[in-house]
């Protein structure tokens, strides 16, 4: 069956259905990026409590999401875990959320380091960075982060290039320093 379009041309019925199935899949991917977003935007509205109980399960789904879409969502993400550590209202982190940050969050944040393409990405994953080694230090938890996942992160920090990427990454491997 074929249809007219709007250049008085035909499409099959094929051709039109490859077409809905792009704007589906734009629209999908469209909503994760608002998700993510609307996420960073109301953790810090919500309770210390709250914070506390779903921290570990925001801060896996946010990170286990990151290489699974485009650079677009994946930056919506980044800017999440940025907003999460910004307003994180605990004082200390959980031996069991200091897994999930050390196992999941930093290493997918690493590999932002990486990205050469996308200067924004590696802004993000350097501020998000930034946060969670501060907050680490200031709760005297710093030496519990494992000496691979350390390491790893020395080595991304070490591809930063541009001034004020590599004026962050120096702050944040001062901080490491010392474990």
């Amino acid at each position: 069956m074929q249809q007219a379009t709007e250049g008085g041309g035909r499409e099959s019925g094929e051709e039109e259905g490859e077409v809905e199935k792009r704007e589906g899949a734009t629209v999908r991917l469209l909503l994760r990026e608002r998700t993510a977003e609307a996420t960073g935007k109301t953790w810090a509205s919500a309770s210390p409590q709250t914070q506390g109980t779903h921290f570990s399960g925001t801060l896996v789904t946010l990170s286990s999401a990151i290489p699974l879409y485009t650079w677009r969502v994946q930056l919506a993400l980044g800017n999440a875990l940025h907003s999460v550590f910004t307003q994180l209202f605990v004082e200390r982190i959980s031996d069991s959320d200091m897994s999930v940050i050390t196992a999941s969050t930093i290493p997918s944040l690493t590999k932002f380091l990486a990205n050469v393409k996308y200067s924004a990405l590696r802004r993000v994953a350097l501020q998000t960075l930034d946060k969670i080694t501060a907050k680490l230090v200031s709760s005297g938890q710093l030496a519990s982060l494992p000496v691979s996942t350390a390491s790893s992160l020395r080595d991304g920090l070490a591809t930063a290039t541009d001034p004020q990427s590599k004026t962050l990454a120096a702050t944040v491997l001062q901080r490491l320093g010392s474990t």
